[in-house]
């Protein structure tokens, strides 16, 4: 039993004696962690400055097309004609004349002429009825002739006198004239235009690029 004890009281011995009234407690360690102070932010330049220098000036090539005027001539051509002689000739020009000529034709002539023709009429006729031997009317159709004037036509020879007019070819007196086609080549004054192509160099102002925003910091030191 002594020899189990002596741990115990060895253990119980050592807490008595380190433990002093003015020393403070350790926590507990079921208390949470305190959160660590952020590191300071050092004052100077950004991680990545911003060197940019002034504008400038370019020169652009640009061609610029000049027109150049110079006085010259231009052909000109004129037609014409020009009387080569001048003689007597006779010109033909064909006329009509009028002449009465007879020609035969067939005229239609009418005429009236009377025709017969048998015509049946119903009349009452007296007869003797041989059923009962006396006399009696009966209607009977008779005959007649009547006559009708008609319109003949009858075709007649005739000479009728037309008037025809008749192509003659008369002769006049006339001067006959001789032309040709001249081409006469002159010339006329004119400006003449050309086009020329000159390279020329326009100076342009190049402003400075926007600047680059700098890279964050981080507590540990800068990332490039």
């Amino acid at each position: 039993m002594i020899t189990r004890s002596l741990p115990a009281l060895l253990a119980a011995t050592l807490l008595l004696a380190g433990a002093s009234p003015g020393q403070e407690k350790l926590p507990s360690p079921e208390a949470p962690p305190q959160a660590l102070p952020p590191a300071p932010v050092p004052d100077g330049p950004a991680c990545a400055p911003d060197c940019h220098g002034p504008p400038r000036t370019v020169a652009v090539p640009r061609v610029h097309i000049v027109e150049r005027q110079e006085a010259t001539t231009l052909p000109e051509l004129k037609l014409r004609e020009e009387v080569v002689s001048r003689c007597p000739a006779t010109t033909l020009e064909v006329g009509f004349r009028e002449e009465r000529r007879v020609v035969p034709d067939v005229e239609l002539r009418p005429r009236v002429v009377e025709q017969c023709v048998t015509c049946y009429t119903t009349r009452p006729v007296k007869e003797v009825d041989p059923c009962t031997g006396k006399a009696c009317i009966v209607h009977k159709p008779v005959p007649e002739v009547k006559t009708v004037k008609v319109t003949v036509y009858d075709r007649v020879p005739v000479e009728r006198v037309v008037v025809v007019r008749v192509p003659v070819v008369k002769e006049n007196p006339a001067e006959l004239v001789v032309k040709r086609l001249v081409l006469d080549v002159n010339t006329v004054p004119a400006i003449r235009k050309t086009y020329e192509g000159i390279f020329l160099k326009d100076h342009v102002d190049v402003p400075p690029p926007a600047p680059v925003p700098p890279l964050p910091c981080l507590p540990s030191g800068c990332h490039k």
